[in-house]
C-alpha cells in the first residue's frame, strides 16, 4: 500500500456512482488545515439512531432529561418537513419549525438536514439554522456525500470530479474536538466508476466505503484502507446493497435476484470472513422477485428482515421476509401491496414482549409503521416519524 503526502488546494464534497472501481493508491495528509465554520459544544451520547443512509444505530431511549425534547418529522405541501418537539416526559408539544429538505439525521442530540448546497445544516426548536461551512461542495465537485458520527463528534465527506479518463476522488474527515480537517483517502476511478458511503462507526472510527464491486473499511484516523475479506461481493449483480450491523460485526450483502447467484442474500463475520448464512428470494407461485433490499439483522440477531419485490417493474408487490441465520429457514411475515416499506430501526421494548420493526413508506413519506415480529400485524402508527431526542436550545 504506498502512502505519499498529499496537500489539498479546494474543498468539496461528492456524491455516489454504484460501479466498478478501479483503486491506485492512498494519500494520507500528515498535517491538518485550520478547520473553518462553527464550533459545536461537545456531543452527547445518542438517544436514538439517525435516519439512514445507509447503517441505522439501535440504541434504547434514555430517560428523560431536562432540556430535551423528542423530535417528529412531518412531511409538508413545500416538499420540505415540519419538524415537532415534544416534551419526551407527557408528549405535549413545546413548538414547531420547517426545514425545506426531507434528507434529515441524528447525531448525538443534535439534529442536521441537508442544506441547498449539499452540505449538512445543524437545526435547532428556536428555528436557527448553522450551515457546516467546511462540508460543501468545492467547485468543480460533480457528486457529494457525507456522513456524521452517531456520537457527533466526526464528519466525513466525498467529493468526484467527473473527469474523460477518470474520476477523481476525495475523502475527508472533519473533527469538532481537533479543529481540523485532513483528506484521509484519495483515487482516480475509471470514467464509469464511483462509490457510495456506507457507514461510519458510532464513534466516528471506521468508515465503510462501497466502491460495488469492493468494501472498503477505512480507519478515519490514520486512512489505512481494508479491503473486507467477503469481498469483491456484487458478481454480475446490477443492483447490490451492503449493509454493516450496529456492532461492526456481520455484513449483510443483498443482490438483485436476477442475478446469477441463486442465493443473493449473504451474512458474513467481518473479521474472518466466515459465511454466516446464504438465503434465496422467495416469490409467490406464478410471480417473478424483481429486487431483494433493505436487510435488517434483529437486535438479537438471530434473524434478519428483508424486502422482496414482486412483479412486472412498476407493477411491484412488497413482502416482508423473516430468515434464520442459523438454520437458514425463511418465511414472509408481511405484504403492504404495492407501497414500498423500508425498514428503519428496532422499537425499543425495556418489557421484552416482542420485537417489533419500525418502517416508513417510500419515497420520503415519513409516517410510521410497525411490524410485529410474532404476529406478523402490519400497522401505519402516525403520519409523523419519530426522529429521536434533542437537546433544547
Amino acid at each position: 500500500m504506498n502512502k505519499r503526502l498529499f496537500l489539498p488546494l479546494t474543498f468539496g464534497l461528492s456524491a455516489v456512482v454504484a460501479c466498478s472501481l478501479a483503486r491506485t493508491d492512498i494519500r494520507v495528509v500528515a498535517t491538518p488545515v485550520a478547520l473553518p465554520g462553527p464550533t459545536l459544544p461537545p456531543a452527547t451520547p445518542a438517544a436514538d439512531e439517525a435516519l439512514p443512509t445507509q447503517v441505522v444505530p439501535t440504541v434504547a431511549t434514555p430517560v428523560p432529561s431536562p432540556g430535551t425534547a423528542d423530535v417528529y418529522a412531518e412531511a409538508n405541501l413545500a416538499g420540505g418537513l415540519t419538524l415537532h418537539y415534544a416534551d419526551p416526559s407527557t408528549g405535549r408539544e413545546l413548538t414547531t419549525t420547517t426545514i425545506d429538505s426531507q434528507d434529515v439525521s441524528l447525531a448525538g442530540d443534535k439534529l442536521f438536514f441537508t442544506g441547498a448546497n449539499g452540505g449538512p445544516v445543524l437545526v435547532s426548536a428556536d428555528g436557527q439554522h448553522v450551515p457546516f461551512a467546511f462540508i460543501a461542495p468545492g467547485e468543480g465537485t460533480d457528486f457529494f456525500e457525507y456522513l456524521i458520527s452517531a456520537d457527533g463528534s466526526t464528519q466525513v465527506w466525498l467529493e468526484m470530479t467527473l473527469g474523460e479518463e477518470s474520476n477523481p476522488t476525495t475523502i475527508w474527515a472533519g473533527w469538532e474536538t481537533r479543529d481540523a480537517i485532513l483528506p484521509i483517502y484519495q483515487f482516480d476511478a475509471p470514467p464509469d466508476g464511483g462509490l457510495r458511503l456506507v457507514s461510519l462507526s458510532p464513534d466516528g472510527s471506521i468508515l465503510y466505503v462501497d466502491a460495488r464491486m469492493d468494501l472498503l473499511a477505512l480507519d478515519v484516523n490514520s486512512g489505512e484502507a481494508t479491503e473486507l475479506p467477503t469481498e469483491p461481493g456484487c458478481g454480475d449483480a446490477f443492483s447490490c446493497e451492503a449493509r454493516i450491523s450496529d456492532d461492526g460485526r456481520y455484513l449483510l450483502r443483498a443482490k438483485s435476484p436476477a442475478s446469477a447467484d441463486p442465493e443473493p442474500l449473504a451474512v458474513h463475520d467481518i473479521a474472518s470472513g466466515r459465511e454466516v448464512a446464504r438465503f434465496a428470494a422467495q416469490p409467490l407461485d406464478e410471480s417473478e422477485a424483481y429486487a431483494l433490499s433493505h436487510p435488517i439483522l434483529s437486535p438479537d440477531q438471530d434473524y434478519l428482515v428483508y424486502v422482496l419485490a414482486e412483479g412486472p417493474f412498476g407493477q411491484e408487490s412488497y413482502r416482508y421476509f423473516r430468515a434464520e441465520l442459523a438454520s437458514g429457514e425463511q418465511m414472509p411475515v408481511a405484504e403492504s401491496g404495492t407501497t414500498p416499506l423500508r425498514p428503519l430501526r428496532w422499537l425499543d421494548d425495556p418489557q421484552g414482549q416482542g420485537e417489533t420493526l419500525v418502517l416508513t413508506a417510500e419515497p420520503s413519506v415519513f409516517d410510521e409503521w410497525h411490524l410485529d415480529m410474532t404476529t406478523g400485524e402490519l400497522t401505519r402508527v402516525s403520519d409523523r416519524l419519530y426522529l429521536g431526542r434533542v437537546a433544547l436550545p
